[in-house]
């Protein structure tokens, strides 16, 4: 149990010791890289915690959305239609 423990506090003061630059550099690409590798990470660990990441049909596209979301955002709130098309396709729902 206690290492369990201690390596969640090596993790996650090496998380704090990433996400502080990030912050700093908040109006560069630095956010979006960062939002998009983290959401990449926990979309690969859900997939793999419900044995779904062999179903490559159901994967692969989560991991492009994963990454391309945060990433491009910026990019769409520079444009309010752009932005309004992201959600109609996001929660688009037959």
């Amino acid at each position: 149990m206690e290492n369990i423990m201690l390596t969640r506090t090596i993790t996650g003061f090496f998380l704090v010791l990433v996400a502080i630059p990030v912050i700093i550099f908040s109006y560069t690409a630095a956010l979006e890289v960062f939002a998009s590798l983290l959401s990449g990470i926990g979309v690969f660990e859900m997939m793999k915690c419900l044995g779904l990441d062999k179903n490559y049909y159901l994967s692969v596209p989560s991991y492009i959305v994963a990454v391309t979301i945060p990433a491009t955002t910026r990019l769409l709130v520079k444009s309010e239609s752009a932005g309004l098309v992201l959600l109609a396709v996001v929660y688009h729902r037959p």
